[in-house]
């Protein structure tokens, strides 16, 4: 999968499914919670690859965790249009 994000930007997860924000890069971390379907994230470090995903470091409503960007070939995050911070 090629990686579609880059820190320092606004991403948002694509519409459904909500994604997990977890406290480490891995599937197998704890869960700190979760980012609701079109949900708007700030983009802080990454990619880090665990698990045969990219993981993103991420802050959601001032919680900040790691967040899958997809696996295979569907992509759970997507950029938003020029939008940098």
């Amino acid at each position: 999968m090629e990686s579609r994000l880059w820190p320092n930007i606004f991403a948002r997860v694509t519409p459904g499914d909500p994604n997990t924000l977890r406290a480490e890069p891995s599937l197998t971390a704890a869960s700190i919670g979760t980012i609701p379907g079109e949900g708007v994230m700030a983009v802080l470090e990454g990619p880090t690859c665990a698990d045969n995903m990219a993981w993103w470091r991420v802050q959601y409503m001032g919680q900040i965790g790691w967040t899958s960007e997809g696996q295979g070939s569907t992509y759970w995050l997507e950029p938003m249009a020029t939008a940098t911070f």
